[in-house]
Order: structure tokens, then C-alpha cells, then sequence
């Protein structure tokens, strides 16, 4: 099985959008990869799919959790594909999402986004592993928000 098939490939306006994955066998590639990085994994997500993360160690020591609500731009198999932008560019977010530092203790997380007034700080939980459980309301990401973390050693780990 090769992860290419579960990655559409360029297109085109004015082209029918061909792209249509086998959601079964992506599904036990994911198993199967998440297997492999069992050892190096270093934190967990719960999120969907439709929403595009980045982590990344920022020089001063903390770390920042980039998410991009991307719903609005799925296509299904058939649709044409058109410059317009869709008439719900960026669908709401049906449940909050978590993500967990694994044996790492977070001190605070704080998210910021032009989608609203100022920062909000976000619940930070114990996690049954001895890491910790960080919270984005539903509601505080409509297009992006970006989360910085700090952590007792300084930053997140990040492997």
C-alpha cells in the first residue's frame, strides 16, 4: 500500500475533480503508520481531517500549534472545479478540539486569531500519561487560530 494514493494530485479550474480515496484502506494506513511512529510520537490530536495543523518550536522556547479550518475547500468526485469561492468557505467546526503533549507539562496555552478580540487562554488538563491535555473551543477557530504553549522545560516536546 502506498500513501500516494490518499493524496489528490494537482488540478485545474474549469477541470472535474477525479480524486475519490478508499477511505477503508487510508483509514489502516493510518493505523498502521501510527504503529511505526509509536515510539517517536510525542503528541495526539482530535480533530477533523478537513483541519490542517502545523506544530513547530519557536526560538524563545515555546511552541506554536497552527490550525486552518480548510472544510470549505473539499471537493467530491465530479464537482467541477471553479475560482469561485464556496458558499461556506469555512464550514463551523462541529466539536472542540484536544491535543496532548505526551510526558510533557504545560504551563499555559494561549490561542490569538483574527477571528476574534485578543487572547484567550485554553484549559490545560492532566493527561493519563503523565502529559498534558490542552482545549480549542469550537468556537475560537473559524478560519485559523494559532496557539502558543509553555511548558515546564521551556517548550513542548516536539520530536
Amino acid at each position: 500500500m502506498r500513501a500516494e494514493a490518499f493524496c489528490a494530485r494537482e488540478a485545474e479550474v474549469g477541470t472535474v475533480w477525479k480524486f475519490d480515496p478508499d477511505l477503508q484502506s487510508e483509514q489502516d494506513y493510518r493505523m498502521k503508520l501510527a504503529r511505526i511512529l509509536s515510539d517517536v510520537v510525542s503528541w495526539r490530536i482530535s480533530a477533523p481531517d478537513t483541519v490542517f495543523t502545523s506544530i513547530w518550536r519557536e526560538t524563545d522556547g515555546t511552541t506554536a500549534v497552527h490550525f486552518v479550518n480548510a472544510g470549505g475547500a473539499c471537493l467530491k468526485p465530479g464537482d467541477k472545479i471553479t475560482s469561485m469561492i464556496p458558499k461556506t468557505p469555512f464550514p463551523p467546526i462541529m466539536a472542540d478540539i484536544t491535543f496532548s503533549f505526551i510526558g510533557e507539562k504545560v504551563t499555559s496555552a494561549v490561542a490569538t486569531s483574527p477571528d476574534f478580540e485578543g487572547a484567550r487562554i485554553l484549559d490545560v488538563l492532566g493527561d493519563n500519561d503523565g502529559g498534558t491535555r490542552v482545549v480549542l473551543p469550537k468556537q475560537l477557530l473559524k478560519v485559523y487560530t494559532l496557539i502558543r504553549i509553555k511548558s515546564v522545560t521551556g517548550n513542548a516536546s516536539v520530536k
